[in-house]
């Protein structure tokens, strides 16, 4: 049941969307959508997964084609680009464009062994492998293979290891780097096939702020240092994982020092804590705030130095600031308790008393993503510009939500059966790239304004620019049996008008 001025994700009393009425100029922006190609597909076949560079020069379609036998059918996957048709496989994992569109990546599965084409030449069969990590400006790419029970990183061409473990690629598009960690004896951290560091225990949190500082947490037992940029922290006796960074003298995260947690700030710490908690910088660098436990008081929401609010939920699973109105960042925070047969778990944004929105899940820690690595699948994603996308569960079936805050507006779309065959992928401007019962697909909010809201959906995914930043979405046009590209700025009315006549 809804709670008194409060929302639950799926049944509104109160709120009433005012999304995309079809005007004469939302009809004009229609003509920003870019066809990149149209299909001919038979009856058992169809869109499973689309791909394209960052300049849309370049770009591949994965096609599902089912043939039914007499007791059983058989699926197969194809691959269409603009010069040929690949296949059959198995799977098609992966594909990825660098070097501006002019060279490709893809990773299949044929005849129960793994394979990589890169442009015209395959190598293979491997055991496993990993996703592809690359920088779209250049011919830098690297990813991992399983061979002979061995693993290798496979890095320009050049064949590195073997090793005991392999985990960790991140990819950034402004410093052309590509980082990861493997194992022999120790783990070693690898930026652009070069070993820089071995330690017993390496994390990599990630690349932070514009200048794009590569930040990782080495050392051994009792004795850790997080590093940002050039700058050490440490030792500590442990840290934790949640990291916000302004500059290197600038960096926030928890720390255990004489066995007791504190948030370290630069050169300033604040504490003590019985527990660690989250953290984040504003966009702008103007704020800081994080949450640390007390078990005498329970969670404590801080902005600077100062205490705004005592949390009396049990979780608190996850903070940073989102874009209110053109000037002001406010915090924005998810916390949850036990319900009678779920999770539920709430929204606020800034000092409210009142959740702005509610949902249940069938867990106690929905993953968040506490490092700014992008990984395969998260449960709940924040774009600081103001889109939020979520793992929801009700009625025994996993829905994904988008909700913008710009706009006050949802969407919604499930049911999915599994919950590792259902999470959010990336989501930009009142977009989200997600996988539903193991299928890709791109949803926008609706404009039905009625309580439950489906929002639109169609096979397709976010796309960034040579500069890592999300530029616009690819996307399958049923109506036109068309592949296309659109702007961000565009995506929602290019989405709907496929189901708007």
């Amino acid at each position: 049941m809804v709670k008194p001025n409060s929302r639950k994700i799926f049944f509104f009393c109160y709120f009433m969307l005012f999304l995309f009425i079809f005007s004469y100029s939302s009809i004009l922006s229609l003509a920003q959508v870019k066809t990149l190609m149209t299909l001919n597909l038979s009856e058992n076949e169809a869109v499973y997964n689309i791909y394209t560079d960052s300049l849309q020069t370049n770009y591949a379609v994965v096609i599902k084609s089912i043939t039914e036998g007499m007791v059983s059918s058989v699926t197969e996957y194809y691959i269409i680009t603009p010069k040929e048709k690949l296949g059959p496989f198995e799977r098609v994992y992966d594909i990825a464009f660098f070097d501006s569109g002019k060279q490709r990546l893809i990773s299949v599965k044929k005849d129960g062994s793994y394979y990589v084409y890169k442009n015209n030449d395959i190598t293979g069969p491997f055991e496993n492998l990993g996703r592809f990590s690359v920088i779209y400006s250049t011919a830098n790419f690297a990813y991992w293979v399983k061979e002979s029970g061995k693993y290798y990183v496979i890095y320009q061409d050049k064949k590195l290891g073997p090793y005991a473990e392999i985990s960790s690629f991140v990819a950034n598009q402004k410093t052309n780097n590509i980082v990861w960690k493997a194992k022999i004896d120790k783990f070693e951290l690898f930026v652009n096939g070069t070993s820089t560091v071995k330690s017993d225990l390496i994390v990599v949190c990630g690349f932070y702020t514009e200048k794009a500082i590569l930040s990782y947490i080495y050392g051994s037992s009792g004795s850790y240092y997080m590093v940002v940029g050039s700058t050490s922290y440490g030792p500590y006796e442990n840290i934790g994982l949640d990291l916000a960074v302004k500059d290197e003298n600038l960096a926030i995260f928890f720390a255990k020092i004489s066995g007791t947690w504190y948030l370290i700030a630069g050169k300033e710490k604040a504490g003590p804590f019985d527990a660690l908690g989250q953290v984040a910088i504003s966009p702008d660098g103007k704020k800081i705030a994080y949450a640390g436990y007390k078990e005498s008081s329970g969670w404590g929401l801080y902005i600077g130095a100062k205490l705004i609010k005592n949390i009396n939920k049990p979780y608190f699973s996850y903070l940073d600031f989102v874009k209110v109105d053109a000037a002001t960042y406010d915090i924005l925070y998810l916390v949850g308790e036990p319900g009678d047969e779920y999770y539920n778990w709430y929204l606020f944004i800034g000092t409210s008393d009142e959740p702005a929105f509610e949902y249940q899940m069938d867990s106690d820690s929905p993953y968040v993503g506490t490092l700014n690595i992008n990984y395969y699948g998260v449960d709940f994603m924040l774009e600081n510009e103001g889109s939020i996308a979520l793992l929801n569960y009700e009625n025994g079936g996993y829905n994904i939500g988008i909700y913008s805050l710009a706009n006050n507006t949802f969407g919604i779309f499930g049911p999915g059966e599994d919950y590792d065959t259902t999470y959010v992928l990336d989501v930009a401007n009142n977009v989200v790239f997600f996988v539903l019962n193991g299928e890709f697909f791109v949803g926008v909010p609706s404009d039905t304004g009625v309580s439950i809201l489906p929002g639109y959906k169609t096979i397709g995914r976010i796309v960034y620019g040579l500069d890592g930043k999300r530029i616009g979405v690819v996307y399958f046009d049923s109506k036109n049996n068309t592949i296309c590209f659109t702007t961000l700025n565009n995506v929602v009315g290019a989405i709907s008008s496929i189901y708007i006549e």
